[in-house]
């Protein structure tokens, strides 16, 4: 894929964002605690809940990078002809993992919006935050759903020295 275009890099730049605000968040909280001998109490709750949409923007940059683990011991001895499915099948089964975590999450902003939960120290309405879950597990899903099309259409492993893309080469 060209890294030059914007949606290439989404993930990257959210991450990158959404990381920013907690440790500039986390600092601030940190400094009113020994000069003010006073906490912020909303500071760990926004930490808190940024981190888990860091955590599934993290996982979309992986599954974009073909970054996640995985056991090679079966892969590393058979041609890349059959590889290629094998890929594309286990991308496929995260896809529908990522179908579940979007179906559920949706049902968990749905069920917080029904009973007007809010958070506990801030008191905003808890949806916003439970709605991170279905919109991380879309975004993985996207990005899997680009790999099993990617993925089918190569006709040398893209890990191979001698193949023209080179080692490392993205998605």
């Amino acid at each position: 894929m060209n890294d030059k275009k914007w949606y290439n890099c989404f993930e990257d730049f959210i991450g990158s964002w959404l990381l920013l605000i907690m440790c500039v968040t986390t600092f601030v909280n940190v400094l009113s605690r020994y000069v003010f001998h006073s906490t912020i109490a909303a500071t760990e709750e926004i930490v808190t809940l940024l981190f888990v949409l860091l955590s599934l923007f993290g996982s979309a940059v992986a599954a974009k990078r073909r970054a996640h683990l995985g056991l090679t011991l079966l892969t590393d001895r058979l041609p890349w002809r059959v590889n290629k499915y094998i890929f594309a099948f286990g991308y496929a089964c995260a896809v529908a993992f990522c179908a579940i975590l979007v179906w559920k999450g949706i049902a968990m902003v749905q069920t917080s919006l029904q009973f007007k939960t809010v958070t506990l120290a801030m008191n905003w309405p808890e949806w916003i935050f439970n709605a991170f879950v279905p919109i991380g597990g879309a975004v993985i899903g996207i990005r899997y759903i680009q790999l099993i099309i990617v993925t089918l259409r190569m006709d040398e492993d893209p890990k191979a020295k001698d193949s023209p893309g080179g080692e490392g080469k993205e998605a």
